[in-house]
């Protein structure tokens, strides 16, 4: 659909869809970095929450590995979070085996794939060999982790009203070249159907696609 209203808007001819393959594989890498950054966000929220109930045990009194199994237990209990859910579960059934917390948790983040999940882990080594107020240094770390994680989510939420004006402002050049090609066709015939008309709605596409992409990158949220 979207290759349709490239060949007709910018090139008056269905012949411009034979150069849709070409955008394919860009095409193809959008999509798949849009499902991961969805993942990712939805995976963060669900570790957000981990981390709640994880801390709220270890202030309680538990150990580590204790607290990592209340967790569990209590995740199952309000129903959320199932992908977490399954990996926090191995986890503990590693743990179950005399697998060492910190290795089990490390399998735990490559399963889930998000830098607070390693950035824990790191804590969590760094802690077992440092000694002293383990459970205290651990929870500590997973409150700056989760406060983290609520900063990143409150800026998506105010960097979400930007999106949504992106869109808008990437769809108005297409609805104008639309509006005159359909009212005042005889505007447009000059740029098509002949090399000058041809490489300037190129160039003019080029741009488009170039400043969309700008876009995207300047409302990117990395923290």
């Amino acid at each position: 659909m979207a290759g349709g209203c490239v060949a007709w808007l910018f090139y008056d001819s269905w012949y411009a869809l034979l150069l849709t393959p070409l955008f394919y594989p860009i095409l193809g890498r959008l999509q798949e970095e849009r499902k991961r950054q969805q993942r990712t966000q939805c995976m963060m929220g669900e570790f957000k929450e981990m981390l709640v109930i994880l801390i709220g045990c270890m202030q309680a009194g538990d150990s580590v590995e204790n607290a990592f199994r209340e967790t569990e237990r209590q995740w199952k209990a309000l129903d959320v979070g199932p992908d977490l859910m399954r990996a926090l579960h191995r986890m503990n059934q590693r743990m179950e085996i005399n697998q060492s917390v910190e290795e089990a948790f490390g399998e735990l983040a490559k399963e889930i794939d998000i830098e607070e999940a390693y950035q824990f882990e790191e804590i969590l080594v760094f802690a077992k060999r440092m000694g002293g107020n383990y459970a205290r240094h651990i929870w500590r770390t997973a409150q700056k982790l989760q406060e983290k994680i609520c900063l990143y989510q409150e800026i998506e939420t105010i960097v979400a009203e930007k999106r949504l004006e992106m869109k808008i402002m990437a769809v108005m050049p297409i609805l104008m070249i639309a509006y005159v090609k359909l009212t005042s066709a005889d505007l447009l015939l000059s740029l098509y159907h002949s090399p000058m008309g041809i490489c300037l709605m190129s160039a003019c596409l080029l741009v488009y696609l170039a400043m969309i992409y700008v876009g995207k990158r300047i409302i990117t949220i990395v923290i």
